[in-house]
């Protein structure tokens, strides 16, 4: 799955310190309500090694994207709507894609469908991400955290291969990917405003 054309935004966002800043706000509170999501819906008599693995690795990254950006916004950014970009968008994604899932299957599959369509998204955000920052001359090195999420996909892919038939399956990238070109949309208007450009660092 190749959709890195939709990911043309991070070109201006690097060359900002301030946008930079908020746009790793913005993967840490993704990172986080995924942490949030896990701990939510899974029941703790099924609470496995493998899924206390994801969410701790969650957590982790959502950390590490928020000190990356302290370094670059020294005043600190809030996951609220001032520190997040498309805040409602951010907010609901992962609920959404749930939701779309729950629809579909039963309950006890959602989590490793959900798991494999955000880890694909991710995975392909990370990448494109990692090379814009390369080009730029950034040092921040996102290969750990790229290397896990790999690893996070091949388990899930395992398990989506064996118990969900691949129509529902690209039912629910599409669906995401509805999701995510909204995101696109609203992220492209809030950089074409002046305003956001205006905040001290």
């Amino acid at each position: 799955m190749n959709i890195n054309d939709n990911y043309n935004f991070l070109n201006k966002i690097v060359t900002n310190d301030y946008l930079h800043a908020k746009f790793l706000n913005t993967l840490s509170f993704l990172e986080y309500t995924g942490a949030r999501k896990i701990v939510k819906s899974q029941d703790e008599k099924e609470l496995n090694f493998e899924k206390l693995s994801h969410m701790s690795e969650e957590i982790r990254h959502a950390l590490m994207f928020k000190k990356f950006s302290h370094k670059l916004c020294s005043n600190g950014l809030d996951y609220n709507e001032k520190g997040i970009f498309c805040y409602e968008v951010s907010r609901s994604y992962i609920k959404k894609i749930d939701d779309f899932c729950m629809n579909l299957m039963e309950k006890d599959l959602c989590y490793p469908v959900v798991s494999y369509i955000i880890e694909v998204r991710a995975i392909d955000l990370y990448r494109f991400y990692a090379d814009v920052l390369e080009r730029n001359g950034i040092k921040l090195s996102l290969k750990s955290l790229i290397y896990e999420e790999e690893n996070h996909l091949k388990d899930m892919e395992e398990v989506v291969s064996k118990s969900i038939d691949q129509h529902i399956i690209d039912s629910v990238r599409s669906f995401e990917a509805k999701l995510f070109s909204e995101f696109n949309y609203k992220i492209n208007l809030e950089l074409n405003d002046e305003s956001t450009l205006s905040v001290s660092v």
